[in-house]
């Protein structure tokens, strides 16, 4: 969004909350569109589990393993619906998946942030 600009254009547009930026430049379509596919990609329990991150305030570490036995006693994630493997490692993979596409970052071994 910010592609072509000067440095202080780079550095307000790290400060902004994201619609922020969208509504200063106009690239609505072209930013969410790509997060749009991601968030549609997904399987219905890694959805489930992605919007649950929503209680938490931006920039939150939280403890990874508190975090998935979270989602286990909601019943986001459930062994029984997963087939054969356990549910905390479906857990670790749902962080996993969430990791790699960028919606969860790892602070340390035990902690995320979102």
């Amino acid at each position: 969004m910010v592609q072509n600009q000067d440095m202080e254009t780079w550095l307000a547009a790290g400060n902004d909350e994201l619609w922020e930026l969208v509504e200063r430049h106009s690239l609505e379509r072209e930013v969410f569109s790509s997060f749009k596919q991601i968030y549609y990609d997904m399987s219905l329990m890694l959805k489930s589990c992605f919007l649950y991150l929503s209680v938490f305030p931006r920039g939150s570490d939280i403890d990874k393993d508190e975090l998935i036995r979270q989602w286990i006693a909601l019943d986001l994630i459930n062994s029984s619906r997963h087939g054969t493997l356990p549910a905390f490692l479906h857990g670790e993979m749902f962080i996993e998946a969430l990791v790699s596409r960028s919606f969860l970052q790892i602070v340390n071994t035990s902690l995320v942030s979102c």
